[in-house]
């Protein structure tokens, strides 16, 4: 319902006026976050929808193409994927040329990323890519590719629950 959505954005996004990077954003103290390594992925060349053009004479929406965009994925505003409320530090890693926010999952970028955050010693990393990418038929398999980015997604998230609570 309307009520609870504007309960949820009054919780989470409305902090009194506080800028965005304010402590208000935290759910705790600021030291309880010092061991984050936060990256975020993403890319800001595409041309992101923002707005329909509404004609007041036809009181119709104009669908076919966006008003109004910005830099982004295709989906989320620069703004969006680089901002980090209650500004814990964060470091931003562009995606790979040509990437939209679904492609992205595939970027072999991506895979480094996750390898060298994961995985901090080189010999160890160098294992692992061998291990997890083995030839099938001459080639990689993408299905192996996307568990290995939906592993390191979720170990994160496991990861900053469990310390956080």
């Amino acid at each position: 319902s309307l009520a609870s959505a504007k309960r949820f954005r009054l919780k989470h996004f409305a902090r009194g006026g506080k800028p965005i990077d304010s402590d208000e954003f935290l759910d705790h103290d600021r030291s309880k976050y010092d061991h984050l390594d936060i990256t975020c992925y993403g890319t800001n060349t595409r041309a992101t929808h923002a707005a329909w053009a509404l004609s007041l004479d036809d009181c119709a929406v104009e669908c076919s193409t966006s008003a109004i965009t910005a830099p982004g994925d295709g989906t989320l505003f620069k703004a969006d994927w680089e901002c980090l409320p209650g500004g814990l530090k964060v470091e931003i890693v562009s995606s790979e040329e040509g990437s939209t926010h679904t492609s992205m999952l595939h970027d072999e970028k991506l895979l480094d990323v996750l390898l060298k955050k994961m995985l901090t010693d080189e010999e160890k990393r160098t294992q692992a890519v061998e291990m997890l990418l083995q030839r099938k038929n001459g080639k990689a398999t993408a299905a192996l590719h996307r568990k290995l980015v939906a592993v390191g997604v979720i170990f994160a998230i496991i990861m900053g629950y469990m310390y956080l609570n």
